[in-house]
């Protein structure tokens, strides 16, 4: 039974870690482009700026999913 919890636990931090990583990537990707469509961004913002808060978040995301799948590969000695 407790070996039944444990796994759901990591299942689910992993689900979790998995969706914050998605909704990061995306964020970073998006908020930009939405920015300057509806004008509200800077005018005067670099393009480097942007892409280095482009390429931050989609390290961010790359992290929080690899996390992801290290939480889940305790499943395997979970069950050994």
């Amino acid at each position: 039974m407790r070996s039944n919890v444990k796994s759901e636990q990591i299942k689910m931090t992993a689900a979790f870690l998995s969706n914050l990583s998605s909704g990061s990537i995306l964020a970073s990707l998006v908020a930009p482009y939405v920015g300057f469509v509806t004008r509200t961004a800077q005018t005067r913002a670099d393009w480097r700026n942007i892409v280095a808060g482009c390429l931050l978040g989609v390290t961010i995301g790359a992290i929080l999913f690899v996390e992801a799948q290290c939480s889940l590969a305790k499943l395997e000695h979970l069950h050994d």
